[in-house]
């Protein structure tokens, strides 16, 4: 008794899904009509409605939507607002090929570089993890570089530091052991002033000297990744992580 009842129920369904097919491949095809015509107004609305439905549409009919709704939204808006349509066909079928009869030479190659950046893999290396801040770089004369194992950097920074601090202190003592220049001596009041400035210079440098080596260590400290990806792919090559 529920076998012809079972049998007529699967065989409408099956009619109620081919009406179905051939209502979105219609519809698919006045798209196409439209679009070819220069209506991309109608061609984007057709288009809009048969993508909003899904992965209930048959593979091959929104495949077609999704190719020609990023056509328009190319020629419309740019290669941003297409993307979203051709990411999502080249996810559903990596094997779609743009037609070069049916679509602008402009949007297949823009359609072929995307499917050549999906095909690049990137893969997430994780680095070792960030250290302590580098409070050691704001003690003088270098012992942060010297415990890192970086002689040269270090000897840099003591022998930058020392020169001028030995060059400040000489000044100094000149200009103290001058005392006080008449002030009717125009020469001897004018040499006493540009000592003056001079000794003011390698104060600066050596301040400066000080707070530099430190500050770009806290800066590339500050600037390290916690993990980076890299993907090589055909004359391509990607780079993501947190910089």
């Amino acid at each position: 008794m529920f076998a012809p009842l079972l049998v007529a129920a699967v065989v409408c369904a099956a009619r109620a899904e081919e009406v179905a097919t051939v209502q979105s491949a219609s519809r698919l095809e006045e798209a196409i009509r439209l679009y070819a015509q220069g209506d991309t107004a109608g061609s984007r609305a057709l288009l809009q409605g048969l993508v909003a439905e899904g992965p209930e549409l048959p593979p091959a009919v929104r495949q077609g939507s999704l190719a020609y709704l990023g056509d328009v939204l190319y020629s419309e808006e740019g290669p941003q607002a297409s993307r979203p349509m051709f990411d999502a066909l080249l996810e559903e079928a990596p094997d779609y090929v743009m037609d070069p009869f049916e679509h602008p030479e402009e949007v297949c190659r823009y359609f072929e570089a995307l499917r050549e950046e999906a095909r690049v893999p990137v893969i997430e290396r994780p680095l070792p993890e960030r250290g302590p801040p580098p409070y050691w770089s704001l003690v003088p004369g270098g012992l942060h570089w010297y415990a890192q194992g970086k002689l040269g950097t270090g000897v840099a920074v003591t022998l930058t530091q020392a020169g001028l601090l030995g060059t400040n202190i000489a000044l100094y003592q000149t200009l103290v052991a001058r005392g006080q220049i008449p002030q009717d001596d125009p020469a001897a009041f004018s040499d006493y002033e540009a000592h003056r400035l001079a000794t003011n210079i390698a104060a600066g440098a050596f301040y400066l000297s000080l707070v530099l080596p430190p500050a770009i260590e806290f800066s590339r400290w500050s600037a390290q990744s916690t993990r980076v990806g890299v993907g090589v792919g055909p004359g391509t090559l990607v780079v993501s992580g947190q910089f």
